[in-house]
């Protein structure tokens, strides 16, 4: 029997070192997380840490939302001595129009399952009845399906069929696109966070119809899950819920789209904190892993834009030869991740100027990246495509998309440890390192021109910090054009960034 990954030492865990570094805000509850707090109260440790988790995450939802403070505060006392049923709220209460919520037929709605089963997707889609935990879900379930107004059905499609992907990109069972839709179906509070979520993105990128999305819609959706999420809180199943999870990785893809950088990295936090209070890790198994492997893929991104660690301390158990093809693509990113971690401005600092340690380091993390590459299977080399005399990167198309974007990562990986290793100079040095900068920058920006997927075309801004050739400046500006145009994200335009840092590059040439 393998033994558990590092995080579950740490299972239940107040955690005050990451708390510490949210402070209070106007709208903190229970800052003290004392277990004899009003509405609070904790009867064991690790009910102890996940309220202070999600306390933390719900007053981040506060805050941002910047509702007004007496609106906040009355759904907070409701949470604090409860007060009214999330399935009975007040009709004019924003967060819980259109929908039903009447108690959930647990016996009914979701068949029961022997908990016997070897199979945890079935054991989420068809949980075991559990008497007292199904009681109070009745609590915040609605036994009807939410009806959704005619103009959601856009928003709600729009999710499932374009937004969904995105957050699946590493998940073989597609948990955004099949399963979640369903269980929003039953729960306000994901269903409000969906409809943010995808508000937001059609407002940045109009459908082809060229209909006006408000920017403001997506905003009071944002608010409307906030009072629903601080009227839930009250009950534990919630707590821990899948659906609550599922909700906060939404949040988090929303803060991502919405372009606000701190609080984005704020809102990662905030999963992070959720996920450990839960013992949630890369091998965790259904939705539970898929939200924890797509909230990596968003902490790498903000990480290496912040010049930070990543937030995850998961030591993997599971070894490559035990992995199928998607397991050994998802773990590209926990590499990256730890090669993020290796070029952060804390690493950097913590050797004190020690060159040796850092290139020390540096060859681990190179040998821990060709030890993952011997291990591919067939299903990562590339497929034939047809060549244009227009391309400028030779194409490369790897399917399914996932397997590309790992090839991707891989590379990614390899060229940002060879920015930031010390050399240890010499001519052959030198030749090696152009030789392999140039290598990776074929195939990072290869496979790009082949998808169509917002992922892979982001990765090439990476790559386009070491390009030189005038040509291939100008078709890496031209993916990211693309990709922003498709997606509306990143907001601020990658490729203006670039065309700063190489006129900045040619100047201090020219100044020699």
């Amino acid at each position: 029997m393998q033994a558990e990954p590092a995080e579950s030492s740490m299972q239940y865990a107040p955690f005050p070192e990451v708390l510490s570094a949210y402070g209070a805000t106007r709208y903190s509850i229970g800052n003290n997380f004392s277990p004899g707090s009003v509405g609070l109260a904790a009867s064991s440790p690790e009910q102890l840490s996940y309220n202070a988790a999600i306390t933390r995450w719900f007053d981040l939802l506060a805050t941002d939302a910047d509702l007004d403070a007496s609106q906040v505060l009355d759904s907070i006392e409701d949470l604090q001595s409860h007060g009214e049923s999330p399935r009975h709220p007040n009709p004019s209460t924003p967060g819980f129009a259109g929908a039903s919520y009447e108690g959930f037929p647990v016996a009914g709605h979701h068949r029961t399952l022997s908990t016997t089963s070897s199979s945890l997707h079935l054991k989420e889609r068809c949980p075991a009845y559990d008497a007292f935990k199904a009681s109070e879900k009745q609590q915040w379930l609605s036994s009807d399906p939410i009806q959704l107004q005619q103009h959601e059905h856009t928003l709600f499609e729009n999710f499932i069929k374009h937004i969904s992907l995105w957050i699946d990109l590493f998940d073989p069972w597609r948990n955004f696109s099949t399963f979640v839709p369903h269980l929003a179906m039953h729960n306000v509070g994901l269903m409000k966070a969906i409809l943010t979520l995808s508000a937001r993105h059609l407002s940045l990128n109009p459908d082809a119809n060229q209909q006006v999305h408000d920017r403001n819609d997506a905003l009071q959706y944002y608010n409307e899950t906030l009072h629903y999420v601080a009227k839930a809180m009250q009950y534990d199943s919630y707590k821990t819920s899948l659906e609550l999870l599922a909700t906060a990785l939404i949040v988090s893809t929303y803060e991502m789209l919405d372009g606000s950088g701190m609080d984005w990295e704020r809102h990662l936090q905030g999963v992070f904190l959720i996920q450990r209070s839960q013992v949630i890790h890369g091998d965790s198994k259904g939705l539970k892993q898929a939200v924890w492997w797509a909230w990596l893929c968003q902490d790498i991104w903000a990480a290496f834009r912040e010049n930070r660690k990543t937030f995850t301390f998961w030591k993997p158990v599971r070894t490559y030869d035990d992995m199928n093809p998607h397991e050994l693509a998802v773990r590209s990113v926990f590499l990256v991740a730890r090669v993020i971690d290796y070029c952060s401005r804390e690493a950097i600092e913590a050797c004190g100027g020690n060159m040796a340690i850092r290139i020390q380091e540096a060859d681990r993390l190179t040998q821990t990246l060709q030890e993952w590459h011997q291990y591919l299977t067939a299903e990562f080399n590339s497929l034939p495509w047809k060549r244009s005399s227009s391309d400028v990167f030779e194409p490369i198309w790897i399917h399914p998309p996932s397997l590309a974007v790992a090839i991707q990562l891989y590379n990614a990986a390899q060229l940002l440890l060879l920015i930031n290793r010390p050399s240890r100079g010499g001519l052959n040095e030198f030749l090696w390192q152009t030789k392999l900068k140039q290598k990776c920058i074929a195939n990072i920006c290869g496979i790009a021109t082949t998808l169509d997927d917002y992922a892979s075309s982001v990765l090439s801004s990476q790559s386009g910090t070491c390009v030189q050739d005038s040509k291939e400046r100008k078709a890496v500006v031209e993916l990211l054009r693309t990709c922003r145009q498709r997606t509306g994200w990143p907001i601020k335009p990658l490729e203006q960034e670039l065309q700063k840092l190489w006129t900045e590059g040619e100047g201090q040439e020219g100044s020699k």
